[in-house]
């Protein structure tokens, strides 16, 4: 997980240039030119390599860029353009795996059943296009200050994080700490999926609007129960930055 937003960390210092950090408001995000975003990102992608093998490249271009992405390997990533306040819970299973293996083990079942793994992730690939929409329109109702209309698209993502889920365990890239991430937080009617590579590690809980902070409670103290590490945040901050200090 560290390795995420360290890797675009360490290559900036070599990366950016002392006139690049003097011209801070480059027009990228943190002020910063595309082109020493893009070299940074770069950079940071070959570290993924050497840590997991064949990494996807998500983790060092949102550690990079921030706010949200939309990422297809092989293609420059895509920065989203409307991303709402999502509020989430990130769980850490404290579960330890190997990323490489994992994604090797899924790489091998495609090739051993090439039909059945591709109409898989297919549906995964769906329901991501899906949400991207989605993601949209929650924008604009939050925005609009449409209650009920924030509440109707928060369900139907809710129902997209779970069967993701279910098609992450199809692959599997499942655990059993993952699963009882899954069914404690679905009990006070919480959809949670794992994120990264799966095999435990971590899982992210969506928190929809106005949702009873005595339940959030209730909900974190079961979890942590469990042995599980629990963190607040919300989604889309700030990527890589120039910061002036007077």
């Amino acid at each position: 997980m560290a390795s995420a937003w360290q890797a675009p960390c360490l290559f900036a210092t070599s990366a950016v240039t002392k006139d690049e950090a003097a011209a801070a408001g480059g027009g990228g995000p943190g002020g910063l030119s595309q082109g020493a975003l893009d070299l940074v990102n770069r950079w940071a992608f070959v570290s993924e390599q050497v840590i997991h093998g064949t990494p996807s490249g998500i983790d060092n271009s949102i550690a990079t860029c921030g706010g949200a992405l939309t990422f297809i390997k092989g293609e420059s990533p895509n920065q989203l353009p409307s991303m709402p306040r999502l509020r989430v819970l990130l769980v850490n299973t404290r579960v330890s795996r190997s990323t490489k293996e994992y994604v090797a083990g899924v790489r091998r079942k495609l090739e051993t059943f090439p039909a059945p793994m591709g109409q898989i992730l297919d549906a995964m690939d769906s329901i991501s296009k899906d949400v991207r929409g989605l993601l949209a329109e929650l924008k604009a109702a939050q925005d609009g200050g449409a209650a009920e209309e924030v509440e109707a698209i928060t369900i139907k993502i809710e129902e997209l994080v779970e069967l993701n889920q279910h098609l992450l365990n199809a692959i599997g890239v499942g655990h059993p700490a993952l699963d009882k991430v899954c069914a404690t937080t679905k009990k006070y009617g919480l959809a949670a999926k794992l994120t990264g590579a799966g095999g435990g590690g971590c899982a992210f809980v969506l928190v929809p609007p106005n949702f009873a902070e005595e339940k959030m409670t209730s909900v974190s103290a079961e979890l942590k129960g469990f042995g599980f590490d629990i963190f607040e945040t919300t989604v889309g901050g700030e990527g890589l930055a120039v910061l002036k200090v007077d």
